[in-house]
């Protein structure tokens, strides 16, 4: 055996040592996963209903994993920086996304071009929803829904209807109900929701969609009240509010939905582990109360797969109501 040959062997079997034992770090990794703090990137800025909720999530799963969560707020139009961000990100578990249903279920077909696919995340869990809920202003005559179906056909030039935002679920909501009622509604958009709640108080505005979470206390302030929840049950309405549901409008539920999202590629252990520590969090009895004071309903899917099949059929969903309403949304 030539010099040459035997150099040429061993640097052959110590590229395949190295191969092996780089191949061999992933798989330690995995296992150890995690061993620093956890980035859980928010689509919207801090003290929001969304943001309080991650905030709970991310206290409660870093004790259960051991370390870290960590809130990063990027607040944007679509959620389309927080959601490019992540799916930029290592697929590596230490970046996650509270997702939520604008970012999945509805800006696929709102906007022409996305700088995310839903595709580049992937799911880990669904862990909570609130029921969207039509408020009225105080001094608007209406009570329930049959009341505003009523007093807006008294009204050729139609209710104002308020939404936080052009081409958000509000916006679509609110243009659903118009249609769904047989009512003329002129959308109103806001760039949040307390300013929407200010002009509703005042009757600048005659209708709101809004969360229960915060729909809820202002109802109880007098600054609003609650016409129907467009929720399946009366879940957290107060006395003498029913729902859509309840008015013979069984197809009009919409929900707000939270979930955690990694970027695709991730490897799966992680998102085992990720889904194993969330699903301790949400059958912890003392969480979900603390959920459920607020108006938010602890709704663990029963898998990652679950939960990507989940954001499947509401992205159908959505894009049948979208449709009609011919928008298109650019960056």
């Amino acid at each position: 055996m030539s010099l040459t040959f035997q150099s040429q062997r061993r640097k052959v079997l110590l590229g395949l040592g190295a191969a092996m034992a780089g191949s061999a770090v992933p798989a330690w990794a995995q296992q150890d996963f995690p061993t620093r703090p956890i980035t859980l990137v928010v689509p919207y800025s801090a003290g929001g209903p969304t943001d309080i909720s991650a905030r709970l999530l991310a206290e409660e799963l870093g004790k259960v994993l051991g370390t870290q969560v960590v809130i990063d707020n990027k607040p944007s139009a679509g959620g389309l920086v927080a959601a490019s961000s992540v799916a930029k990100a290592a697929p590596n578990g230490y970046t996650l996304l509270l997702s939520v249903g604008t970012i999945v279920s509805t800006n696929p077909s709102l906007y022409e071009k996305l700088p995310y696919k839903v595709s580049d995340l992937t799911p880990v869990a669904q862990y909570a929803r609130w029921p969207y809920v039509i408020s009225a202003a105080p001094a608007l005559p209406v009570k329930n829904v049959q009341e505003l179906i009523a007093y807006a056909r008294q009204k050729p030039e139609g209710l104002s209807f308020a939404t936080v935002g052009h081409g958000t679920q509000s916006h679509i909501i609110a243009e659903w109900i118009g249609r769904r009622l047989g009512i003329k509604v002129q959308t109103v958009p806001y760039k949040g929701v307390s300013q929407a709640v200010a002009d509703l108080a005042t009757g600048r505005v005659d209708l709101l969609t809004d969360g229960v979470s915060t729909a809820v206390p202002n109802h109880q302030a007098g600054k609003l009240r609650i016409i129907a929840s467009m929720g399946e049950d009366r879940f957290f309405m107060p006395e003498g509010v029913g729902t859509f549901v309840d008015a013979g409008f069984s197809d009009l539920v919409a929900y707000s939905e939270f979930g955690v999202m990694a970027p695709a590629g991730t490897p799966e252990p992680v998102i085992r582990k990720l889904y194993a520590g969330m699903a301790t969090v949400l059958n912890n009895p003392a969480v979900q109360a603390r959920m459920r004071q607020r108006g938010e309903a602890p709704a663990l899917s029963a898998s990652p797969q679950a939960y990507g099949e989940r954001i499947r059929q509401e992205t159908v969903r959505w894009a049948e109501l979208i449709k009609p309403l011919n928008i298109k949304l650019s960056q």
